[in-house]
């Protein structure tokens, strides 16, 4: 009887050390530990505890799931705050070396087309929490509208009624992390995120066309690199909805960089600050 039992032992410590490692075969030999140790759990208590804590070992080894998904969006870009306008004007000066015009404040509120194209990367827990990051290259435009020309001169300033419009467009690297829930409903999922977009301004170019008031009918161009800053820190929020590997996307990002500060002459009071309105699409890779 005692050589029976210790090859008995045996037996359930040669599983037990199986089922410790982080892989799917725990699943397979549990039925095999039950039949096994059945008959000795009153007498084991301790090889049950072990069993039990390599039970969660292995679940939490394999509670997290990775996915990679690809992010097309489009939207509504502007900028807001005291420093933004919907309407401004064409401005050149005698002393610039070339006399060319510019947009006296190129920030505007209404949007013009924007896009961004994002690769992310998640981890789902097996509580559904959700954390990951996301890196994009956007292209964002606003628009502001034209409605005069105004030369200042040495000794005098002429000023033209126009209609026209210009086109300010920022162009971005933008890393997102982020964390947030997943709800599930049969095959559909609903992600609700939240994060920061940490949107590194590659450019900043304004592009406008206006035409002077009849009778002088004049052409006039405005395309130029404007200063801009380091770094656009957006506070996102966003909603995703798939069904198996698509999905849509709704979002919002409240940037808190003032853009008005680029400018020699600004100071503190007066603001412009970016928002974006984003739909897009997405694809689970995997």
């Amino acid at each position: 009887m005692r050589s029976s039992k210790l090859i008995d032992l045996r037996a359930i410590k040669v599983t037990v050390l199986k089922v410790t490692r982080p892989t799917c075969s725990f699943f397979v030999l549990l039925p095999v530990l039950h039949k096994t140790t059945c008959m000795k759990l009153t007498s084991q208590p301790k090889v049950f505890q072990i069993c039990t804590l390599a039970c969660l070992i292995s679940i939490c080894g394999y509670s997290q799931k990775t996915e990679f998904s690809l992010n097309a969006y489009s939207g509504l870009f502007s900028f807001r705050g005291n420093g933004s306008v919907t309407t401004s004007r064409f401005t050149a000066y005698y002393y610039s070396p070339s006399v060319s015009y510019q947009t006296y404040n190129p920030h505007g509120k209404k949007s013009a087309f924007s896009y961004s194209i994002e690769g992310e990367i998640s981890r789902n827990t097996k509580l559904n929490l959700l954390y990951g990051i996301a890196v994009a290259y956007e292209v964002l435009s606003s628009g502001v509208n034209i409605d005069s020309a105004v030369y200042y001169g040495d000794f005098a300033i002429n000023q033209y009624d126009a209609a026209g419009s210009c086109k300010l467009t920022n162009t971005f690297l933008n890393i997102n992390p982020f964390f947030g829930k997943r709800f599930t409903k049969n095959k559909f999922t609903f992600d609700l995120l939240a994060g920061l977009d940490l949107a590194f301004c590659l450019r900043s170019r304004e592009n406008g066309e206006a035409t002077t008031n009849p009778p002088y009918n004049e052409i006039i161009n405005t395309n130029r690199d404007m200063a801009k800053p380091v770094v656009d820190f957006r506070p996102r929020l966003q909603f995703k909805a798939a069904y198996k590997k698509f999905g849509i996307l709704l979002g919002y990002s409240h940037g808190i960089t003032n853009y008005q500060l680029q400018k020699d002459y600004s100071t503190d009071n007066t603001k412009a600050y970016t928002r974006f309105f984003r739909l897009g699409a997405s694809y689970i890779i995997k």
